[in-house]
């Protein structure tokens, strides 16, 4: 410490402006510059403040704009989405109407046997490539005509079939359903894969039972949940409905299959076409129905629910997609109930105001900064020029009294200094003169003064070495006195004098100037931390003569043992106080004992105990922690394997401010107060506290707890005249 007030010393001396010119120069400067320099980054900063409230502002108002955009853009495809599922819906209701028609129509439909060929395993196959009939039976039984009848008066329906297909492309497959179990299929391998790969009648299938749900007066069509085909063509959903006679008896049901994948590409592909942002749809079940192939890797992230609340309030949000954030747009198709989601990044919207704002703020802030400079640079010429007027002023008076001095120091005190055009220097010349001449009377005093004196000194020595030698015998016993105390106070100056000389340099680097402003704040707490050592030391000395003179009492609570263990040790279990050391606890299974203890002052002794062994242990060791019941004590045993105790030093640990020198010259923090204040409370228990070297490097402190003996102890205390008033 003494080497950096040196060397700060040195950089004064050296670099420190030495004439009156420098001085005045420095001091203008800094009360013309410092100033302007302030305004200008005030303005600055108010500039960059005022832009980016700007550009929030601009950048909501732009947000918002776009979210109606998208909202209407999200209508609208809603509109085309709800149109192309109205159109598969038409299909099916007016294969229904027409289905009536022909098959309550009789004679305008006739018949025609069906060309039927078996397949094996009672199952048999009038097939015609784009369109076919199947129906199955037990091998043993006949196929009702009724059925027969029906199926042969549903080849009618092919050309509508065909056109549909032609002019639908959502649509890939449309198809006849019997009750008895056959099926007439148009189309693509959707409906065809069924009438051959079917497990299972196809009344059992979902898109016959859904379609039952339709009364004969109900003019709708039911769409069933998404379902894995049996087919290659994937993911299909079917629109469904039942054909009822004029009696109310079903006679079957007609269906189109729509597939996902087709739906994706002819529906949602031609709508949302950003590389970046993608189109989903989720099903009146809430679960996932399609999805854009741009947003299949992200899409799991995303919440249903939230999704849903979101589509039946204001329909927009925010989401955080893969690290990003996403705006989120979602609205409601009403003729299946399903939910259209479109998502897309919030920055590709957002960037051009982002980046026109940034640049504005940049372009100003570089404005400003070059007449901030301009004007700097006029204040510094300005402020030399009128540093060298006053020093041309001030200086050849300054010289005249200088050389004056010069001869007073040989002893010429009979001189008078002529008159200056400056009023204080003419006040500060007269002054001079007025003190040469008095003290060229005070000289003449002093001689005859000195002789007089001189006279006086050698009757005073003799008296003087007289009162010398009793004086010498009286300091022989109060140094006799002293010594006990000189110990005692030799810890306590070094211990407060290393804090508050650091402390005291930062403080007098801060005032000199030496010290920069923006590295004030952390000298500060540097001088902060001394002041909390001197302060820690004070409070230390304090707690221990409270404790030695049994000035504090104890207020001990009754709890089980690993209550107490539980409450001591709490504050051990942060990796932080620990400082790269580990703590290893082993506690016996069965602690419910009672213990009598005061929770805070034991907790102390404890914390110094385990403290000591942290400063003194490496970083990286381990701390064990070994509790042990005795009949009539808890012992603690506070093991490190640090830099161990010399044998010798093992009775003095616990006497106040010792430290063993090696660990005094170490850097290691503290004040050697901490075991004494740690023996005294232990005693106030009626417990003990002792040292022990390990094996290995390290040493063991044991602790040993009273189980039943605070009480007594604090009682006896109290009853003890001469201790309570110690």
């Amino acid at each position: 410490m003494r080497r950096l007030f040196d060397f700060c010393r040195h950089l004064q001396d050296r670099f420190a402006p030495k004439s009156l010119a420098a001085q005045l120069l420095c001091v203008m400067l800094l009360s013309a510059v410092v100033p302007l320099l302030l305004i200008g980054w005030l303005t600055n900063e108010s500039t960059r403040s005022h832009f980016d409230t700007y550009a929030k502002m601009q950048t909501g108002l732009v947000e918002r704009d776009y979210v109606t955009i998208y909202q209407s853009y999200l209508q609208e495809q809603i509109y085309a989405i709800d149109a192309e599922m109205r159109k598969v819906e038409h299909a099916v209701t007016t294969a229904r109407s027409q289905a009536e028609a022909i098959l309550n129509g009789g004679a305008l439909y006739p018949g025609r046997p069906l060309a039927l060929t078996s397949l094996g395993n009672g199952a048999y196959v009038e097939d015609h490539g784009r369109w076919a009939i199947k129906l199955t039976k037990e091998p043993s039984s006949a196929f009702p005509r009724s059925m027969l009848r029906d199926l042969a008066l549903s080849t009618y329906l092919n050309p509508f079939f065909a056109g549909e297909l032609d002019r639908n492309p959502n649509i890939i497959a449309m198809y006849y359903m019997h009750p008895l179990g056959g099926t007439l299929s148009y189309g693509s391998q959707s409906g065809y894969g069924r009438l051959f790969n079917g497990e299972g009648p196809i009344t059992s299938y979902a898109f016959y039972r859904d379609a039952l749900q339709i009364s004969s007066s109900e003019d709708r069509v039911v769409w069933t949940k998404p379902y894995w085909d049996i087919t290659p063509n994937g993911r299909v959903f079917t629109a469904t409905a039942p054909i009822y006679d004029s009696s109310g008896t079903l006679r079957g049901v007609v269906a189109a299959d729509v597939t996902v994948d087709d739906f994706v590409a002819h529906v949602l592909g031609a709508h949302f076409k950003s590389s970046d942002a993608f189109a989903f749809l989720l099903g009146a079940d809430h679960q996932m129905m399609a999805v854009q192939r741009q947003g299949a890797a992200v899409i799991g992230q995303l919440d249903p629910e939230e999704f849903i609340a979101l589509a039946e309030g204001n329909g927009y949000g925010q989401a955080v997609l893969d690290g990003q954030t996403k705006m989120l747009f979602a609205k409601k198709v009403p003729a299946t109930g399903w939910y259209l989601g479109y998502v897309l990044p919030k920055e590709r919207l957002l960037a051009g105001v982002t980046r026109s704002s940034s640049e504005l703020t940049a372009s100003t802030s570089k404005h400003l900064f070059h007449q901030l400079t301009l004007i700097s640079i006029i204040s510094f010429l300005l402020c030399t020029a009128l540093a060298v007027l006053l020093w041309l002023r001030i200086s050849r008076p300054l010289k005249r009294l200088d050389g004056a001095f010069h001869d007073m120091g040989n002893g010429q005190f009979r001189f008078t200094l002529k008159d200056t055009r400056i009023r204080e220097v003419h006040r500060l010349l007269q002054s001079f003169n007025l003190m040469s001449a008095r003290i060229g009377e005070l000289m003449e005093q002093q001689t005859k003064l000195q002789e007089e004196l001189e006279h006086k000194v050698e009757e005073r020595t003799f008296a003087l070495k007289q009162a010398n030698h009793e004086l010498r015998q009286r300091i022989d016993e109060l140094t006799r006195l002293g010594n006990w105390r000189k110990k005692w106070f030799s810890h306590i100056s070094h211990d407060l004098k290393t804090p508050a000389t650091i402390a005291g340099g930062f403080i007098e680097a801060i005032i000199d100037g030496k010290v920069q402003p923006a590295h004030i704040p952390r000298y500060l707490g540097k001088i902060s931390d001394r002041l909390w050592t001197i302060n820690q030391l004070v409070q230390n000395l304090h707690d221990l003569s409270l404790l030695e003179t049994r000035q504090t009492r104890l207020k001990p609570e009754t709890m089980p043992v690993y209550a107490l263990l539980e409450r001591l040790l709490t504050k051990w279990n942060d990796p932080l106080v620990l400082n790269g050391r580990t703590l290893n606890c082993e506690l016996p299974m069965i602690m419910d004992t009672p213990v009598n203890a005061d929770v805070h002052y034991l907790g102390r002794a404890v914390d110094n105990v385990l403290d000591n062994a942290v400063k003194y242990s490496h970083p990286g060791s381990a701390i064990t922690i070994q509790a042990r019941m005795t009949a009539s004590s808890l012992l603690l045993h506070v093991s490190d394997f640090g830099i161990g105790i010399p044998s010798e030093s093992l009775k003095h640990v616990f006497d106040s401010f010792y430290r063993v020198d090696p660990a005094r010259n170490s850097g290691v923090p503290g004040s050697g107060l901490g075991l004494a204040i740690a023996r005294e409370v232990l005693h106030m228990h009626g417990g003990e506290i002792h040292a022990s070297l390990n094996e290995n490097p390290g040493c063991t402190f044991t602790i040993e707890i009273p189980l039943e003996e605070v009480e007594q102890e604090v009682s006896r205390i109290s009853k003890d005249p001469v201790r309570r008033n110690a």
